[in-house]
């Protein structure tokens, strides 16, 4: 049996080698650690078993007659005698066998090998069940031409259900919207942008406006016409204006307050 075990073992692992030529890289390491195996298997087969037949004695050959006497077995009497039953019950094993062998299908989907219950595996089947995702898609690099002309000629076979190229992410009819946001631009540029920069603040515009507006709320304040929570916020503020005027550094303080106030307000111009 030597010869036969290694001619099959050459054989079949050529067979599995053969997929190094190709370009599926993980089904041929797969084929090369099979094809492995294979060899290690006729290793162990002409080692490990003569090593076990020698510790253990060689395997005796299985019987149904009686070693002494040369009768058959009580087994073998038994079955003989119900050979009908024997051949009735195994054909009704073979049907059903056959019936459950006609609904085996192939699944060329590696996730059917993941649990479905899990939840990134029920996520995965809502979207293919909605159609935004598959297990057979292919990427495809090409220049924006080539792109277009292969899109066009992938669309028309029966097999492929969806083609998109980067193209398709970009708004259609560019050309006519680019035309009206010009208008609107002409339109509202001027109502939008000032026409002319303004002046720069100095410290001392600065330190007079502040003033003025100190003075403002002391004449608010005074007259006591507002309600209590405006007074309550013209107070604090009034107190805030004279704690930065009375300051050594009022000056850089003027100058954050004016920019944490008003750096992120619009610069507008009055309309015509």
């Amino acid at each position: 049996m030597g010869g036969a075990i290694a001619l099959c073992t050459l054989t079949s692992s050529i067979g599995f080698l053969a997929y190094l030529a190709t370009d599926y890289r993980s089904l041929a390491e797969l084929r090369a650690i099979s094809a492995g195996g294979m060899v290690i298997a006729l290793l162990l087969t002409f080692s490990v078993i003569p090593a076990c037949f020698g510790l253990f004695g060689r395997p005796r050959p299985l019987t149904l007659a009686d070693p002494v006497s040369g009768s058959p077995s009580p087994t073998a009497s038994w079955l003989s005698q119900r050979h009908r039953w024997v051949f009735a019950i195994t054909t009704v094993f073979a049907v059903l066998a056959a019936w459950q062998a006609s609904n085996v299908r192939f699944d060329y989907s590696i996730l059917a090998l993941r649990n479905p219950d899990a939840e990134s595996m029920s996520t995965l089947a809502e979207l293919k069940s909605a159609g935004e995702v598959t297990d057979y898609s292919l990427s495809i690099l090409a220049d924006a031409d080539e792109a277009h002309a292969l899109a066009e000629r992938l669309r028309t076979l029966p097999s492929v259900a969806q083609v998109q190229t980067p193209m398709d992410a970009l708004p259609r009819e560019q050309e006519a919207k680019r035309f009206l946001l010009d208008d609107a631009l002409a339109m509202l540029g001027t109502t939008l942008y000032a026409t002319e920069p303004a002046d720069p603040t100095t410290d001392e515009d600065r330190l007079d406006s502040s003033r003025g507006l100190r003075a403002a709320i002391a004449s608010a304040l005074t007259e006591g016409q507002l309600p209590s929570a405006q007074q309550t916020l013209l107070r604090e503020l009034r107190d805030g204006l004279d704690a930065i005027l009375e300051a050594p550094a009022r000056r850089q303080l003027l100058a954050q307050l004016e920019t944490g106030a008003t750096a992120t307000l619009p610069e507008l111009t009055p309309a015509d």
